[in-house]
């Protein structure tokens, strides 16, 4: 007997695997923490970073690769410590309000 049920959840997986797609690379540095701040809930939480480890047998080199999944609405910013994040992002804030303003002046 042919099951219907696993076709249907085949191609849910591919819809769902459509949805991922790059939204910008970053290079964390290392001793670094990635830091994200949530504009709406006003919340700052450390990113789970993934990280991955490959090895290229053509160059001898390795390479470690992260992945971090994207949460809209939120700012993301590398610090050594949530003090630190802290302070980057209410500058980083002040920036850009500073921008705006100067936008409306002109």
């Amino acid at each position: 007997m042919l099951e219907i049920v696993p076709k249907i959840q085949v191609e849910q997986k591919t819809k769902k695997q459509q949805e991922y797609k790059l939204m910008g690379t970053m290079l964390l540095k290392p001793g670094m923490k990635l830091f994200s701040w949530n504009i709406r809930t006003e919340t700052l939480k450390e990113v789970e970073v993934a990280k991955d480890k490959n090895y290229d047998y053509l160059a001898q080199k390795t390479s470690r690769n992260g992945r971090v999944n994207y949460t809209p609405n939120c700012i993301y910013i590398q610090a050594i410590n949530r003090k630190n994040a802290v302070k980057k992002f209410n500058k980083k804030i002040q920036n850009l309000i500073a921008r705006q303003l100067k936008k409306i002046k002109k």
